[in-house]
């Protein structure tokens, strides 16, 4: 294909069972003008040989073989330095899409001079599908607040066609959490028309041991918080935290505690975890969150030291919140408790 108006990129990793599958559906796409990107990112099964043979079948397929593993949102970087299209789509390997998903997508991108194009999405499991839909909302602010807080908007980039010239200003992130939102939320922002289409085309295969638990997802690891720490320069770097209170305060917030409630994650909240975003701490005086997470909090971030003694006090509260769970009805509970 010398001038493909689609480019789908697949990065491949351990899912030999499922990869022609999701091939298949690309390669018998309504649109012809695409191309396909599979990024073999050292997958250790039969995947690359897979790749290879489909690649020798049809020269709309180009296989990239990384010389070392670097996770999903890398695997996806990969696969854009090389992509020709116009537009862009990202399928998960274990996915598969709807023979009329690009031109569906192209179309509507075409028509309504869309920089990004959103579909729903069917959820597989097993031989029971449901359909979801995010909200037909096109303010920058509103969409990134539903991706921050995880709402109704389908925060994933596999549902969606992006013009090349957005996704060519992102910074694609390193770590595999969090990483689709960090892509999207910078897209949003640099966009300057999304549209969406009211048809399901996208296939999510829910499993165990899925395309992103594949890479080796590890919430205990500091390191997969980065993502946080990269989103948060960027929205401060173009001015729009301000636009995006309370809820980013509340969304940092959320983060911080799940270093305090979990033994595995405390042991690492460190200087970097504390510094994120210091100003989420403004929101106490706001009454969002409850008065033993406010403690916590505040003793946590203001000093130091003093967050080494509050094991006892995290590990009682944690205690008393369980067993409050199993004594008190979850209609009292929802009255008594303050969510972030």
């Amino acid at each position: 294909m010398k001038n493909p108006k689609v480019s789908i990129i697949v990065p491949v990793f351990n899912v030999e069972l499922f990869l022609p599958a999701c091939i298949e559906s690309i390669i018998s796409q309504t649109m012809d003008a695409i191309e396909c990107i599979l990024v073999n990112d050292c997958s250790p099964d039969n995947c690359p040989q897979i790749c290879i043979e489909y690649a020798q079948k049809d020269n709309r397929i180009k296989v990239i073989h990384k010389e070392q593993n670097e996770g999903l949102p890398q695997a996806r970087k990969s696969g854009l330095e090389t992509a020709r299209g116009e537009y862009i789509m990202f399928v998960d390997s274990d996915d598969w899409i709807e023979p009329d998903m690009a031109e569906k997508m192209f179309s509507k991108a075409k028509k309504d001079n869309c920089d990004i194009v959103v579909s729903g999405v069917y959820m597989n499991t097993g031989n029971i599908q449901k359909e979801y839909y995010s909200p037909e909302i096109i303010d920058k602010i509103t969409i990134i607040k539903e991706l921050i807080m995880r709402v109704n908007y389908l925060g994933s980039v596999c549902n969606k066609m992006f013009k090349r010239v957005i996704l060519d200003k992102v910074q694609f992130p390193k770590c595999n959490f969090f990483e689709d939102r960090t892509i999207l939320i910078q897209s949003i922002y640099y966009m300057e028309k999304i549209g969406y289409l009211d048809n399901c085309l996208y296939h999510y295969r829910l499993r165990k041991g899925g395309i992103t638990k594949s890479y080796q997802y590890n919430l205990k690891k500091l390191h997969e918080y980065n993502n946080y720490l990269l989103i948060t320069d960027f929205l401060n770097r173009v001015g729009l935290i301000p636009y995006l209170e309370p809820e980013y305060s509340l969304f940092i917030n959320s983060i911080k505690l799940s270093f305090l409630e979990n033994s595995n994650l405390r042991r690492s909240f460190n200087k970097v975890i504390v510094n994120l975003y210091p100003e989420s701490t403004n929101i106490f005086s706001k009454k969002k969150i409850s008065l033993m997470d406010n403690y916590l909090l505040s003793l946590a971030l203001s000093n130091r030291l003093l967050f080494y003694t509050t094991s006892f006090i995290v590990k009682t509260y944690i205690s008393i919140k369980r067993v409050l769970k199993l004594i008190i009805p979850k209609s009292i509970r929802k009255t008594m408790k303050r969510k972030i």
